[in-house]
């Protein structure tokens, strides 16, 4: 643990992430980081740790790791942050797949339940 840093002093980072292996975001997120394959998500969270806010594709070209696999990965790294901090996360999934979206939704809505209790 570094200096002065206690796990109730953890926050979510300031910063939004666009998950899309091919569209770019809304004139909404144009500040986000785009983040365009599961590597790169997880390069990113381990580099700047958890943001406010993530919109989700799910199907990222090649179908080895898809949206849902950042999303199992995003909730690996949850568990270091206090429940508190959690409470300032949001997401959006905005990928085509339908049945690929709601597995996204699901697990996180779950996630997020289970952490509020």
């Amino acid at each position: 643990m570094m200096d002065g840093v206690t796990a109730n002093s953890i926050k979510l980072a300031d910063y939004e992430i666009f998950l899309d292996d091919e569209r770019m975001p809304s004139e909404a997120m144009k500040d986000a980081v785009i983040v365009r394959d599961f590597w790169e998500f997880k390069r990113t969270i381990n580099e700047r740790g958890i943001p406010k806010f993530i919109s989700f594709d799910h199907d990222l070209g090649c179908m080895t790791y898809t949206g849902k696999s950042c999303a199992e990965y995003l909730i690996c790294r949850m568990f270091d942050y206090p429940k508190e901090a959690l409470k300032e996360f949001d997401f959006y999934v905005h990928s085509q797949n339908p049945i690929g979206a709601e597995n996204i939704r699901r697990l996180l809505e779950q996630f997020i339940e289970e952490m509020a209790q």
